[in-house]
C-alpha cells in the first residue's frame, strides 16, 4: 500500500498551495502532483541508491518529463528534510551526504556496532552499505522497511533519542 502525503503552505488567506507527494517503498517522494492531482504539472525526482539526486539531462531525463530542480519540497531522500544551503539531509541525529553516500559525523550510538556485522563498525556508513534493502529513519541504526514492526521500531528509536 502506498501512502500519499499532502504538503503545502497557506498563502496568507484561506487558499493553500497543496502538493501531493507519492513516495516509493523507502518513503522517498518520487512524484509530486499539484492540488488538482493532474499529471499536467507533475514533478519527478530520481535518486541513486545512496541518495544522490538525478536531475534533467541525466540518463534521458528532461525538464519536459518533470525533472526540475528547486521545487521547494523539503522531504527528499527517504523522506528526510534537505538543507538547501548545504545540500545535506537531516536525519535527526546527524546529517547525511547523498553525494558521498556517508553521514558527516559518527554514529551517536556506539553500541550499534555488532560483532557479526563488520559494516556496523564503520561509524559513518549508511545502512551497512545496503541502501537497496535498508533505511535509517533517525540517523542511528539501520531498519528493514519490509518488516511488519518497522513503524514501532522507529517510534521506539525516536523516544529513546
Amino acid at each position: 500500500m502506498v501512502e500519499v502525503e499532502a504538503w503545502g503552505e497557506a498563502a496568507g488567506d484561506s487558499s493553500a498551495n497543496i502538493q501531493w507527494l507519492v513516495p516509493d517503498h523507502f518513503g522517498t517522494p518520487r512524484t509530486i502532483l499539484d492540488q488538482t492531482g493532474s499529471f499536467a504539472n507533475v514533478k519527478r525526482h530520481d535518486y541513486l541508491p545512496f541518495g544522490e539526486e538525478l536531475f534533467a539531462g541525466t540518463g534521458g531525463r528532461t525538464a519536459a518529463m518533470g525533472y526540475v530542480a528547486g521545487d521547494n519540497v523539503r522531504q527528499q531522500f527517504t523522506s528526510q528534510e534537505r538543507d538547501s544551503e548545504t545540500g545535506l539531509h537531516y536525519f535527526g541525529a546527524r546529517y547525511y551526504s547523498g553525494t558521498q553516500g556517508r553521514f558527516t559525523s559518527t554514529d551517536p550510538l556506539i553500541v550499534s556496532a555488532k560483532l557479526n556485522k563488520p559494516q556496523s563498525w564503520n561509524r559513518y556508513a549508511y545502512v551497512l552499505n545496503n541502501p537497496l534493502r535498508l533505511v535509517d529513519p533517525t540517523g542511528m541504526i539501520d531498519q528493514d522497511p519490509s518488516k511488519q514492526d518497522f513503524c514501532r521500531e522507529v517510534r521506539q528509536q525516536i523516544i529513546h533519542f
